[in-house]
């Protein structure tokens, strides 16, 4: 992603002191989208977030979950693979074992 299309990333201090300040008439929602360079919806989604919330409402949430569930899967089938070769060792294993025995 290039440095124009990445999204700017708000602290829960930053937001919560932009709602701060709307709620206590400090600034209008548009003031505040121009300040911090956002979109005024933005500004309105961390207000209605905070109002529904409290602070725990701007805290950050995995912005992309499909990234996590693709390296978790890939996780999985590295494990999966770990166990078939595991497997298939103890198999050689007991198949040497019973040559062993044969050959005593």
């Amino acid at each position: 992603m290039s440095e124009k299309t990445r999204k700017a990333q708000y602290t829960t201090e930053i937001k919560l002191a932009a709602v701060q300040q709307f709620l206590n008439g400090d600034k209008t929602t548009r003031e505040l989208a121009t300040e911090l360079k956002v979109d005024q919806d933005t500004i309105n989604n961390w207000i209605k977030k905070y109002k529904e919330h409290g602070k725990s409402g701007l805290k950050r949430t995995n912005a992309n979950p499909t990234k996590k569930r693709n390296k978790d899967n890939k996780e999985v089938k590295e494990l999966k693979a770990q166990i078939k070769a595991k497997d298939l060792e103890i198999e050689i294993l007991k198949k040497f074992q019973a040559f062993l025995k044969e050959n005593e």
